[in-house]
């Protein structure tokens, strides 16, 4: 009785064959006590698990970015980042916490949500972008050095490879040396593998775990 007194409160027609009406009823109840007056909600009809679910979704600002590691569908109150445009006015709080921060949708009734998808969430400062500004991908440097000679004899390249670079024996190769006498040569060159410093894939990372981000409406 106190769940279908919480969904008749919602202003829900109760429909026992809909099982989302329980959260439908949370969600449209916080939404009316962050832009209503509370003495307007009859909130001694709701259940002590209703009023629990209610205040700890409602004491969460508009905004706030969580993340769960096993939550395929955005939880009561929240909003996968996923980029979507949502309206302006059903949820009008969000809308006016973050505006047109990451899109202005239609351009009058709708805007978007953070698109997080393949993002990294970043603690602002260091060498972090400005707060809401995303930062391309980079690496740190990676240096070496090589050092090449010639002999009287007619051998020539690189003598020393240092870093992400290595030696490398060519063979024997014709070359002209010396007055246009033909000499054969053993010739030495370099390569150049980033994977002797660091490990490598086909993208830039650190290490992770794939998580879905939603956002508090």
């Amino acid at each position: 009785d106190e769940m279908q007194n919480t969904i008749i409160e919602a202003g829900i027609e109760l429909n026992e064959n809909d099982v989302t009406q329980l959260s439908q009823a949370f969600r449209i109840l916080v939404e009316r006590m962050a832009t209503e007056n509370l003495a307007d909600i009859n909130l001694s009809n709701l259940s002590s698990y209703g009023l629990a679910k209610i205040a700890s979704v409602a004491s969460i600002p508009p905004g706030m970015i969580i993340c769960g590691g096993s939550i395929a569908t955005a939880p009561e109150g929240y909003l996968i980042c996923q980029g979507a445009a949502v309206s302006r006015i059903t949820y009008a709080a969000l809308f006016t916490t973050v505006g047109t921060l990451y899109g202005a949708g239609d351009g009058s009734t709708t805007f978007n949500l953070p698109d997080y998808r393949g993002y990294f969430l970043r603690g602002q400062g260091g060498n972090s972008a400005a707060l809401n500004v995303a930062q391309g991908d980079a690496i740190r440097n990676m240096t070496g050095d090589l050092n090449a000679s010639i002999t009287d004899t007619g051998n020539s390249g690189f003598n020393l490879a240092t870093g992400i670079f290595a030696l490398a024996n060519l063979g024997s190769q014709w070359r002209a040396a010396y007055a246009g006498s033909v000499v054969t040569a053993n010739i030495t060159g370099a390569n150049f593998n980033a994977s002797r410093q660091v490990p490598t894939a086909t993208e830039n990372r650190p290490l992770n775990r794939a998580v879905n981000y939603f956002i508090k409406y």
